[in-house]
Parts: C-alpha cells; sequence; structure tokens
C-alpha cells in the first residue's frame, strides 16, 4: 500500500473548502440590525436556541456560545438567535420579539427538516410561542424555566418588574385578554415538551404544570432540587430528548 503525504499548505487549501463545516457563522435572518444568528453546525436534527432575559436584556454577540457548543458537541447544529429587544420608546415586546424568534426558525427550516426549539426562562417562552405558530413543522420543545402563562405569572406577583414590562401595562392595569394571548398555555398543539425548572425557581415551577395540563399530548416536566434558575439542558436529559423528537 503506498504512503499519501499531504502537505501542510495543500492540508490548508483542502481544508477551506471542506472544513469550515466545523465553524460558527454568524448570519442576518431578518430586516432589523438586531436579527442576528449564528450557526454551529453538525448534524440532525437542528436546535434552534433562544436566550432569555426577562425580554429585554440583549447581548449581541451570542448569549449561549457555551449551551451551543455542549449541542454541537452532541453532535447537534445549533442555530442561536439574538432578537430585538423592545427597548426604544413606543416600542413592545410583543409581537416584536415573537414574530423575530419566528423568522429566524423559518430560517431554520429552510436549512433543515428537523427542527427542536431550545429556550432558557423568556427565551423559553418565546420558544414555545414559535412551535405552536409554526406548527406541525416543529418536532419539539425544551423550555428551561419558561413563563407559560403571563396571567397567572402576574397574579403570582413574580417576577413582576419583567411581565409587567413585556406586557407594557408597568403604569396601568394589566389586561388579562392581552396577559392570555401571548401566553403559550393559550395556543397549544400536540407538540412533545420537555420542560424544566428547580423546585425554588425564579419562575415557579407551577408554570409547567399548568402548560403540562393543557397540553392535548403527553410532555415531560423535570422538576431539579434545590434553588436556581434555568437549569442545564443535561440536568433534564434534553440530549435524549431531542433525539427522540428530532
Amino acid at each position: 500500500m503506498k504512503k499519501i503525504t499531504v502537505l501542510p499548505a495543500v492540508f490548508a487549501i483542502f481544508c477551506a473548502a471542506n472544513c469550515a463545516v466545523a465553524t460558527a457563522k454568524i448570519v442576518h435572518y431578518g430586516p432589523l440590525p438586531e436579527e442576528v444568528l449564528t450557526t454551529f453546525p453538525a448534524g440532525e436534527p437542528t436546535v434552534v436556541l433562544v436566550h432569555g432575559g426577562y425580554w429585554e436584556h440583549q447581548t449581541r454577540v451570542t448569549e449561549l456560545k457555551g449551551t451551543a457548543k455542549v449541542l454541537q458537541k452532541e453532535g447537534f447544529t445549533v442555530v442561536d438567535v439574538d432578537y430585538p429587544q423592545a427597548t426604544e420608546e413606543g416600542q413592545t415586546v410583543f409581537p416584536l420579539e415573537p414574530e423575530a424568534v419566528e423568522r429566524a426558525t423559518e430560517w431554520a427550516l429552510g436549512h433543515s427538516q428537523h427542527i427542536v426549539m431550545l429556550g432558557e426562562s423568556a427565551g423559553g417562552h418565546l420558544a414555545a410561542l414559535t412551535a405552536e405558530a409554526l406548527y406541525p413543522r416543529v418536532a419539539g420543545v425544551v423550555a428551561l424555566s419558561a413563563p407559560m402563562n403571563l396571567w397567572t405569572l402576574l397574579s403570582a406577583g413574580k417576577p413582576r418588574h419583567g411581565v409587567h414590562r413585556a406586557l407594557n401595562c408597568e403604569n396601568t392595569a394589566c389586561s388579562e385578554r392581552y396577559a392570555l394571548k401571548w401566553s403559550p398555555v393559550s395556543h397549544v398543539v400536540c407538540i412533545p415538551f420537555l420542560m424544566g425548572y428547580y423546585r425554588k425557581d425564579t419562575i415557579p415551577v407551577s408554570q409547567g404544570f399548568e402548560m403540562q395540563a393543557a397540553l392535548p399530548c403527553e410532555s415531560k416536566l423535570v422538576v431539579v432540587p434545590g434553588e436556581g434558575h434555568i437549569p442545564t439542558p443535561s440536568k433534564v436529559g434534553a440530549f435524549a430528548f431531542i433525539r427522540e423528537v428530532g
């Protein structure tokens, strides 16, 4: 058998054309300057990753880069979504943010037919709304410490500032109808859900139980012992769930 020697310069040229699939890539997916996503290529299914932050915290450098790399190492292609926040006078969270995340997911669907959403906190809320809006093209949702019913979350009195601001009722009476309009619990369809919360969480675990009771098909709810916010995907069995539904 002949021994083949590949010179470094030749390998560099070859890899530039063929090894770029392992490299993260930044893409503008919509008309607004904040509508940017970062892709971490690997295999199927593709995970659309949506960061949280009370619908108001934005980091243009990808918020969940560490989580994206972990998912990529598990063999999943990742689309890590940045989206515009309602920070300017007169802007409202809804429908600005859900529409942006939906556009990003449409971009992902143009590159993969096997999509699973994964969102943290407010990002879990947006991921759930997006999956419901795009049913049945999204295969499943992983929602970590996610608000599912904004009205009962308001009634519980926490986290007041973020929810009041998101619903644009910081200085006026909040509307139950409007709160429910933007609550995933009001738009349930038969999509597999995996939800994870800490037992003592900033977003109470009752939000997950409400969503589980409303869903018309089987879902999984994992309660992690202790106090915290946003359990890691590994703590709730997310990798196995993504492989199962994707």
